[in-house]
């Protein structure tokens, strides 16, 4: 999983003027690379991770086994 701040992922797609973007994410957890479809040399915008301050929810056998169902 990865998170993004909000703002910066909300503003670099406005930046663009092509009509279709193309994001790639550059490793687990880590950045994305934002550009255009059809000319992506052109304009990039590297989006940097941030650290996830809540965390996901266990799965139901983890649940199940910290209760101590199983």
């Amino acid at each position: 999983m990865v998170a993004f701040d909000p703002a910066y992922l909300l503003d670099a797609p406005a930046s663009f003027e092509a009509p279709g973007l193309r994001l790639e994410l550059l490793g687990t957890g880590r950045r994305a690379l934002l550009a255009a479809a059809d000319s992506p040399e052109t304009h990039r915008h590297l989006l940097m991770s941030v650290k996830q301050l809540v965390r996901p929810a266990p799965s139901a056998t983890r649940r199940a086994i910290v209760s101590g169902l199983l």
